[in-house]
């Protein structure tokens, strides 16, 4: 009995309540979720497989009211009602942007935003070992549909685009909590998972996600990790990098034939052995093109999806300029102003928590990934971001205390 409940508290389901089993299917949602979607498919219940995920998240919103109820505040609740209001008045005032919204009206209010709600509600503390089992278990799952089950068929993910660019960035969340498990409590299992799924990464051949991981390393072992002796540990780590780098080559060439050998893409290594990973595919003259419109009409803005009406093509691939098209420059720069305070008012509270180490992981797996790709209005982990710093800097949160 004993080692079951102990086995129970190291998959982080010792004390599972309802508002769990929202958050392992918000965290496992990229992967985890849409691949249990296409097991379901093959079972006699079938029928309820386009409609699995739906199921499954409304069955934890109804087993999380009374937790909500504990936690949330109703500012949280007109927050997003404000935004709802917004994301309509948008298609009114930007006649333009309207069949963009209406594209876009389920992934952004539905799948995106309500993740706020999910961030003021969590307590990383109690959580831990529930969001260690999930990522562990996404990256096993796209590494057995992958390599031995030929991908998906039936149930791709939505914003894949043939390099592995869906699949990569709903992995990457889950591959940065295991390197931060691995910092925090070196093991066998949470190391090998950790460069199982980096290695997934550098398959899928999306170089994004590989940026929010160096970046995420770099940031956690030079500034957030918590050293006896700093200054020599750092420059060990320094030194190490250096090394590191200088035999990268070779060590790229043994990744390269261990990619070929598994018959996954090697774009990403190919592109930093031939010098070209920086190359900005184009975005310089998006961010150009995005800059004059921002200058055009700096007051108000061009409202939600404006970077997709005025370019009639593409979005900005970059989160301060989509904030600035959106918003406008004062609006949007206050916008920004105000996160970047939160997140310094948050490094500054306590360099070294458990929290603020979190903060740092969702803030590489959304606003770093938002400077690269994707957007705003269909990136639901930046809205688990804004979520959880306002989690952290508000008194009696679930951060604050153990509910």
């Amino acid at each position: 009995m004993d080692n079951s409940n102990s086995l129970k508290e190291r998959l982080g389901l010792a004390h599972f309540k309802g508002f769990d089993f929202l958050l392992a299917c918000t965290w496992g949602m990229g992967i985890l979720m849409y691949y249990s979607r296409t097991f379901v498919g093959r079972t006699p219940l079938s029928f309820i497989a386009p409609e699995f995920i739906t199921i499954c998240v409304v069955m934890g919103i109804m087993t999380s009211l009374s937790y909500f109820k504990k936690v949330l505040k109703i500012t949280d609740i007109v927050f997003y009602l404000f935004v709802v209001l917004y994301f309509y008045a948008c298609m009114f005032l930007y006649p333009k942007n309207k069949p963009y919204l209406q594209d876009l009206s389920f992934i952004f209010l539905i799948k995106s935003v309500p993740l706020f709600f999910i961030g003021i509600s969590l307590n990383v503390n109690r959580s831990y070992n529930l969001l260690r089992f999930v990522s562990g278990l996404s990256i096993i799952i796209l590494f057995i549909v992958l390599f031995y089950m030929g991908g998906m068929s039936e149930y791709e993910l939505e914003g894949d685009e043939g390099e592995g660019m869906g699949k990569a960035y709903a992995l990457l969340p889950c591959v940065l909590f295991m390197i931060w498990d691995s910092f925090r409590n070196i093991g066998v299992a949470n190391i090998l998972l950790s460069i199982l799924g980096v290695f997934l990464l550098l398959s899928l051949g999306t170089r994004g996600p590989v940026v929010c991981v160096l970046a995420f390393v770099l940031l956690y072992l030079l500034l957030f990790k918590e050293y006896k002796h700093p200054i020599r540990n750092r420059i060990v780590i320094l030194s190490a990098g250096g090394i590191l780098y200088t035999f990268l080559k070779p060590i790229l060439l043994g990744i390269q034939g261990l990619i070929i050998a598994s018959g996954a893409s090697t774009r990403i290594v190919n592109s930093i052995l031939e010098d070209t990973f920086d190359d900005s595919s184009g975005r310089d003259n998006i961010y150009s093109f995005m800059w004059e419109q921002i200058i055009k009409d700096p007051l108000s803005g061009h409202g939600l999806a404006g970077d997709r009406a005025s370019s009639y093509a593409s979005w900005s691939h970059n989160f301060a300029i989509e904030i600035l098209m959106t918003f406008g420059l004062i609006i949007g720069s206050a916008i920004l102003v105000l996160l970047l305070w939160m997140l310094i008012k948050i490094i500054v509270k306590d360099l070294h928590s458990i929290h603020t180490q979190f903060t740092i992981l969702l803030f590489c797996s959304s606003i770093v990934m938002l400077m690269l790709s994707s957007s705003f209005l269909q990136e639901p982990m930046v809205y688990l971001f804004i979520g959880y710093m306002v989690n952290i800097l508000r008194k009696n949160s679930p951060v604050q205390n153990d509910i």
